[in-house]
């Protein structure tokens, strides 16, 4: 029984607290639970600010990691790439360049009816793009032709 008595050096009793004691251990883990619920129930409103030198650190650290991803990513796909014949790289490669004509092809097309500066300049650097496009597709058509024989 926990005593606690009016002064110094009285043994006289105010009243038994070992309930009390317990209740407040039951509270606690009630408030506790509650806690623990709240923060996992997060917001999409969630707002978290961090200092400049936590945003470059983070940066940094996402950025080597995407650039790890990157390079295995990329060294998967040159293995890859190593083990195909090269008749179907060039296919591959022809392939690629045909469908980035016809992605400039229709960029022309939609400047077809505009007949301002803006245009006339989009118009000539789209221009040379799709020349220099068919002019490598015909290198590599050739190159293939030479393999085939």
């Amino acid at each position: 029984m926990n005593v606690i008595t009016k002064a110094v050096g009285a043994a006289e009793p105010i009243g038994d607290f070992s309930q009390l004691k317990i209740a407040s251990r039951t509270t606690n883990q009630q408030t506790s639970q509650a806690t623990s619920t709240s923060a996992l129930s997060t917001t999409d409103n969630d707002v978290v600010q961090i200092s400049a030198q936590a945003y470059q650190a983070l940066a940094s650290d996402s950025g080597m990691t995407l650039h790890a991803q990157r390079r295995a990513n990329q060294q998967v796909a040159s293995k890859e790439s190593a083990e195909l014949a090269p008749k179907d790289k060039l296919d591959e490669l022809i392939d690629s360049l045909k469908q980035q004509v016809e992605e400039l092809q229709k960029q022309l097309d939609e400047l077809v009816g505009d007949r301002s500066e803006g245009a006339d300049k989009q118009r000539k650097v789209l221009e040379a793009q799709l020349t220099s496009l068919l002019a490598q597709i015909a290198a590599l058509t050739e190159q293939q032709l030479k393999q085939q024989a």
